[in-house]
C-alpha cells in the first residue's frame, strides 16, 4: 500500500466499478477510445486537441491501472507500460518525443535493475532455498488441483532439486542487474533486448508471471542509436 493507493481508496473510485458494471463498461471504451481519438487528431495535425487528449491518456491510464490492480489479485508491476508510456503522447517536437523515449528508457531499466537490487537486498539471493519456497507458494494452487500435470511434475522437480532452482534465482538475478549497465552506456542496449525477451519467455514458463504488457517498454532499447530520433521536427 502506498499514498497513491490511500487517495484513489479516499475518493471511493474502486466502490463505484465494484457496485456499476455501466462505470466498468465506460472505462473499458475510454481505455479504447482516447487512443482511438488520439491517433485521428495526430492525422489531422490539431496538435493542441492532441496534445490534451495524450494528457487525459496518461492520467486516464494511471487511475485506471491502479484501480485494477487495487486489490491483491494482481499486480502492479506487469501494468507500469500502459501507466507511463503515454508520455510520450504529449509530446509534439520530434525532440522532445526523443526525451520522453529516453525517460522511459531509464525506467525500464530501473524496472530491472531494482529487482536485482531487492534479490540482494531482502537477502534472498543468499538463500540456497529461497527458490523453492517462491515455487511453493507462486504455484501452490496448481500443485494441490493438478499435481500431475506437466508444469505441476516440473515445478515438484525444481522444489526437490533446491541447488538447480538457487541456480535459476542466482542467473535470474544476475540479469537483471546486468542491466544496471545501461544506465552508463547505450551499446548494450541490443543484448538488454535480447536478455529482455529471455527473461520474458523464462518467466512465463517457470512462474507463468507473464510480462507482455512492459513490452513496448523496450521500444527505446530497440530504436537505440537510430539518427532519426535525433533529427528536429515532429513527432
Amino acid at each position: 500500500m502506498n499514498v497513491t493507493v490511500w487517495a484513489l481508496m479516499f475518493t471511493g473510485i474502486h466502490e463505484l466499478f465494484i457496485s456499476s458494471h455501466t462505470a466498468c463498461l465506460c472505462a473499458d471504451l475510454l481505455l479504447i477510445g482516447l487512443p482511438i481519438l488520439y491517433t485521428i487528431l495526430h492525422t489531422k495535425h490539431y496538435v493542441k486537441a492532441k496534445i490534451i487528449t495524450g494528457c487525459c491518456i496518461l492520467v486516464f491510464n494511471f487511475v485506471y491501472a491502479q484501480c485494477y490492480t487495487l486489490y491483491p489479485s494482481n499486480s502492479i508491476e506487469g501494468h507500469i507500460g500502459w501507466m507511463l508510456f503515454p508520455i510520450v503522447l504529449i509530446c509534439h517536437k520530434l525532440v522532445n518525443f526523443s526525451f520522453a523515449l529516453q525517460v522511459i528508457r531509464f525506467i525500464f531499466l530501473f524496472f530491472f535493475a531494482s529487482a536485482g537490487i531487492w534479490k540482494i537486498r531482502n537477502g534472498g539471493v543468499f538463500n540456497p532455498e529461497q527458490m523453492s519456497g517462491v515455487l511453493l507458494l507462486q504455484h501452490s494452487q496448481l500443485l494441490v488441483t493438478a499435481p500431475s500435470s506437466f508444469l505441476a511434475e516440473m515445478y515438484y522437480w525444481l522444489i526437490n532439486h533446491p541447488v538447480t532452482g538457487y541456480l535459476l534465482y542466482l542467473a535470474a538475478t544476475l540479469l537483471e542487474l546486468f542491466f544496471i549497465i545501461g544506465f552508463f552506456t547505450k551499446k548494450a542496449d541490443r543484448l538488454l533486448l535480447i536478455l529482455f525477451f529471455i527473461f520474458l519467455i523464462a518467466d512465463i514458463w517457470v512462474m507463468r508471471i507473464k510480462y507482455w504488457e512492459v513490452m513496448h517498454l523496450a521500444i527505446p532499447l530497440f530504436l537505440s542509436g537510430r539518427k532519426l530520433l535525433s533529427i528536429p521536427g515532429r513527432a
